[in-house]
């Protein structure tokens, strides 16, 4: 992940020395320091519901193969791993039938939290690409703009970004 540049410089959590406090003062200090210098800030906060249920395994092993250089045998270990995993209900004595899904990842794996970052990392190339701020953590993000509010236009403009910025990522 490091060898690749695969690590968000923004995403907190799932690295040693680096959780949620890593996160709240920095998202605090950006706040403030444009508070300091006289700017307002917007901030949109993206909360992914049963974000690890929602990835979808094609998607994922498309994005290790492109973004990490995973191929060959070692994707094909991957997407072993991911699609061919039966799940079962074991009630008593009962067992279910099995089923296999194509979305998630498994749950309290040592892949998933580092998988996860991987299957986002789109969103950092838009928002940096839009010269907006964010931070992550696990698999929340805040994204903020700092704007003028002396300006009209300059308001108008942030508020067009904003709502830019909730189509792209919403």
């Amino acid at each position: 992940m490091n060898t690749n540049d695969v690590y968000d410089p923004f995403q907190s959590a799932y690295r040693a020395n680096d959780g949620i406090e890593t996160a709240l003062l920095r998202v605090s200090s950006d706040i403030l320091s444009e508070m300091d210098n006289g700017r307002i800030v917007a901030m949109v906060l993206l909360d992914l519901s049963a974000a690890f249920d929602t990835v979808d395994h094609e998607i994922l092993l498309s994005r290790l193969n492109s973004f990490v250089g995973i191929d060959a045998v070692a994707l094909e270990w991957c997407n072993s791993y991911l699609n061919r995993r039966p799940q079962y209900v074991c009630i008593g004595d009962e067992l279910s039938n099995p089923v296999y899904m194509d979305y998630s990842v498994p749950q309290g794996s040592v892949l998933g939290p580092q998988w996860f970052p991987i299957y986002t990392l789109p969103i950092r190339r838009i928002l940096v690409k839009h010269n907006i701020s964010y931070h992550v953590y696990a698999d929340d993000t805040q994204i903020y703009i700092d704007f003028s509010p002396s300006q009209d236009e300059s308001v108008k403009a942030s508020a067009l970004r904003v709502a830019s910025m909730i189509s792209v990522c919403g």
